[in-house]
């Protein structure tokens, strides 16, 4: 009898999105000016780094691949988190159209995050931010040093 040995599966482009306010609730007062936040106007999605505005979408942007607005991306966290697709069936066998799972369950609540990887077979992963991705146009040095911690401590 031969045991099979699974491989170590390692994801290296995954995204999550962070709290919209953590970057407003943990960054110091004397560090304001380097807060990160999006508000959304209209049909805009704006993106801040203090009073600057640096970047402008639509906010159905990523509807066309989806089919969810934010209403229902927002909704998979706290009290309505998404329930769980499986990828496979009563007989253990895998079900391909839980690979094109449009839920996002894990986007932005860690702890579904890590129920995700572990449904779908991920021992470990790289995770890059939303908001965080604007963490290197922060000028300030202090700023943008503390705007990374907080992330990191958060992830």
């Amino acid at each position: 009898m031969t045991d099979t040995i699974r491989p170590f599966v390692f994801s290296c482009d995954a995204h999550v999105a962070e709290p919209p306010d953590l970057f407003i609730s943990k960054m110091p007062a004397h560090l304001s000016g380097s807060v990160i936040r999006g508000e959304v106007q209209g049909d805009i999605r704006i993106t801040r780094i203090g009073e600057q505005v640096i970047l402008k979408i639509n906010t159905n942007f990523h509807t066309h691949k989806t089919g969810e607005g934010d209403a229902a991306f927002n909704a998979q966290s706290g009290e309505n988190k998404a329930t769980d697709r499986s990828c496979t069936d009563a007989a253990d066998n895998f079900v391909s159209d839980c690979a094109v799972d449009t839920k996002r369950r894990g986007a932005r609540d860690l702890e579904l995050r890590l129920a995700d990887m572990d449904r779908d077979g991920v021992d470990a992963e790289l995770v890059f931010p939303s908001l965080g991705l604007m963490l290197p146009r922060i000028a300030d040095r202090e700023g943008q040093r503390t705007a990374c911690q907080i992330w990191n401590d958060w992830a």
